[in-house]
């Protein structure tokens, strides 16, 4: 279920959207937009001057198999 947003994502009017999923985001309050199922995971960001400092400290993962199943929707879909 998991869609790299860099691939999927679309920016529009401050909200990002998975066009994979149609999931949205607002990315000044991070809410989630409709009927979104999980909350968008970010990075601690820090601005210094002209520069952005960003903590990498591991990847930003989601538990989506919470249910135990190991199908992806492009499994279900195909």
């Amino acid at each position: 279920m998991e869609e790299p947003l860099d691939e999927s994502g679309v920016v529009m009017d401050c909200a990002l959207t998975c066009m994979k999923h149609l999931w949205s985001w607002n990315l000044e309050t991070l809410e989630k937009l409709g009927e979104t199922e999980k909350p968008l995971l970010t990075y601690d960001v820090k601005e210094e001057g002209d520069q952005l400092l960003v903590w990498f400290e591991g990847e930003l993962v989601y538990d989506f198999d919470e249910d135990g199943d190991d199908m992806d929707d492009d499994d279900f879909f195909s």
